[in-house]
C-alpha cells in the first residue's frame, strides 16, 4: 500500500467496524480498511481489539 495508508485505514476503521459488527463482510464495510487490514498485522490486531470492544458493549449494553 502507499506510504500514509496506515493513517488513512485507522481514520476510517471506526466504520468499516461498525459495518462488521451490524454483519457486513468486511470488504463490503470498507473495502480499503479491509485490503489494508490483510497486509498489515499491527492494523488487523486493532481492528480485532475494536471489533471485541463493539460486542461486549452491546451485550453489556442489552
Amino acid at each position: 500500500m502507499a506510504k500514509g495508508a496506515g493513517h488513512e485505514c485507522l481514520a476510517r476503521l471506526d466504520v468499516w467496524a461498525d459495518g462488521v459488527s451490524a454483519g457486513l463482510p468486511s470488504d463490503a464495510a470498507e473495502p480499503l480498511v479491509a485490503t489494508h487490514l490483510r497486509g498489515c498485522r499491527d492494523g488487523a490486531e486493532d481492528a480485532q481489539g475494536l471489533l471485541a470492544l463493539i460486542a461486549d458493549d452491546r451485550t453489556t449494553s442489552d
